[in-house]
């Protein structure tokens, strides 16, 4: 008996298919056959791998048979021969094909859609995988690609590392870097850049700041808002101090109880006296709004204000702000004490009036009609006017927030 057996592809599971043909003295045999099936790890001696498999009741028509041989998770890269033995139903010998059949690379692909313990393609190279990981160089890959060695994409210098490092001090052509480290590149930069531009502002330098604008971003802690806060930064030289009160930081409100013609009440408040003389009083909304007034004193709750009665008199619908007064900036060569001067608004003494003089005439003797008594000359007051109120002059200006480097 004769055979040319081949060894067909299979792809799911452990088995394989086998397939052949068989002659019988010349010509295609026909009937019912045993098989047996061995694997050895020499083509024509060796050491037999794994179990043995018998297959039986096989068909072959007309000289042509296919089985399927399951051998179990036996297969891991090593070459192996297949040793085949044919025994026809009614027969009592059976016979030993030859040569044994070398598995072809098709078998060995149920290795590499194996999962289980790891596999290593070849005998030489260093694939391997694991649970789902495909390692290059790493016999367990813990990653989906777990590669541990250079990789070269398309062209140019292959990669031999993937850099976490955010300084990319190295400058290295071989190395891939994280996002993460892109961002800390970037931003290390950015602060970089922003200390440069702080750099140029002394400490203690009061510079403006447009606050209010849309999209200004946050203020650097290395700056203070200068409205009479106390400063509290380690940091800085000038920690505990207070800021200056540049400005009009809202010291205190309210809503008034009752006004006067030079005073305000809010039935509230339990000051303490004259804690808020040399201050701002401004109403902000209601009744007189728009008015403000320089504290001279003040009781538990009462404040008294320097020059006239109020234009429009606040009452219980008039909500006001008590604060040091917004102020300008002025350049000297020395700054002393706490470097304040001026005030938001200011009455004119008779000092600062221009000279000047006022003439009247007066007759010795009264004309008829005149209503004069003839008493001779003298002089005489004309009628008092004005209302002895403060007033506003300052040039115009553009409101902005100032601000002083603190560190």
């Amino acid at each position: 008996m004769l055979s040319a057996p081949t060894v067909n592809a299979g792809s799911v599971g452990t088995a394989i298919t086998f397939g052949g043909y068989l002659t019988e003295d010349g010509y295609s045999a026909g009937g019912i056959y045993d098989f047996t099936f061995k694997l050895f790890d020499d083509a024509l001696s060796g050491s037999q791998t794994g179990s043995t498999v018998t297959v039986s009741d096989v068909n072959a028509v007309n000289g042509s048979y296919s089985v399927e041989i399951d051998f179990g998770d036996i297969f891991n890269g090593q070459e192996l021969w297949l040793s085949t033995e044919v025994l026809k139903q009614g027969d009592s010998t059976p016979e030993t094909l030859s040569p044994r059949q070398k598995l072809t690379p098709v078998a060995y692909s149920l290795f590499a859609l194996k999962s289980g313990a790891p596999w290593k393609a070849g005998t030489s190279s260093s694939i391997y995988y694991n649970q789902g990981k495909v390692g290059i160089g790493k016999t367990n890959p813990v990653f989906d690609l777990d590669v541990n060695g250079a990789l070269k994409l398309q062209s140019g210098n292959p990669v031999s590392d993937i850099s976490n490092d955010p300084t990319m001090s190295n400058n290295s052509p071989s190395k891939l870097v994280t996002q993460q480290a892109i961002k800390g590149y970037v931003d290390s930069r950015l602060a970089e850049l922003s200390a440069s531009i702080v750099g140029v502002v002394p400490v203690g330098a009061v510079v403006a700041w447009h606050k209010s604008f849309p999209n200004t971003p946050a203020l650097p802690s290395s700056f203070v808002e200068c409205n009479g806060q106390t400063i509290n930064d380690s940091d800085s030289p000038y920690n505990g101090q207070t800021a200056p009160d540049l400005n009009g930081l809202v010291q205190d409100s309210g809503i008034v109880s009752s006004a006067g013609g030079n005073t305000l009440a809010d039935s509230s408040k339990a000051w303490e006296a004259s804690r808020w003389a040399g201050y701002i009083c401004e109403i902000v909304s209601g009744a007189g709004a728009g008015q403000a007034r320089k504290v001279i004193s003040n009781s538990s709750n009462t404040l008294t204000f320097e020059g006239g009665d109020w234009a429009t008199i606040p009452n219980s619908s008039s909500a006001y702000e008590i604060h040091a007064g917004r102020r300008f900036l002025r350049g000297n060569t020395v700054s002393g004490g706490n470097g304040l001067g001026g005030g938001p608004w200011h009455r004119l003494t008779v000092n600062e009036m221009p000279s000047h003089t006022h003439t009247t005439i007066q007759h010795e003797t009264s004309p008829s009609g005149e209503g004069f008594d003839g008493s001779g000359g003298g002089s005489r007051d004309t009628g008092a006017t004005g209302g002895n109120d403060i007033f506003d002059n300052r040039p115009p200006f553009y409101e902005i927030v100032w601000i002083m480097r603190i560190k």
